[in-house]
């Protein structure tokens, strides 16, 4: 008695437009390889999305300012911790001028986001 080999039923494809908006949304966030292998593809591309959309608000914009603003102080020879002290103190009261009251853990992650995001860790087409 011989058995025929048995086929799995064609997937279908698709819509071209499905296509395009993945590529769209893959274009538009680049993530660093380790933080991809450390917290798996999908998560990563979630994140990037997640981490830009999240410093174009105003406290976003606010801590990328002062994270920008402390590179320039300390230049690239400065200490991380030099670096992110810097940035916190001149972030704390420009979010509270602006109404945003927020702890240093809540603006230690943002500085952390904003530093990814300026390394090339997260890379948004437009940030």
């Amino acid at each position: 008695m011989s058995s025929s080999p048995t086929q799995a039923p064609a997937q279908p494809s698709k819509p071209w437009y499905d296509k395009v908006l993945g590529f769209i949304r893959h274009a538009a966030v680049s993530i660093s390889h380790g933080f991809e292998k450390l917290v798996g593809h999908d998560n990563a591309v979630n994140f990037g999305h997640d981490a830009m959309a999240i410093l174009k608000t105003t406290g976003g914009q606010i801590v990328m300012g002062a994270v920008q603003a402390a590179e320039v102080e300390f230049g690239p020879n400065g200490s991380g911790a030099d670096k992110h002290a810097l940035a916190q103190s001149l972030a704390l009261p420009k979010l509270e001028s602006a109404g945003l009251t927020v702890s240093k853990s809540l603006v230690n992650l943002l500085i952390e986001t904003a530093v990814a995001a300026l390394r090339g860790d997260v890379i948004a087409a437009a940030l």
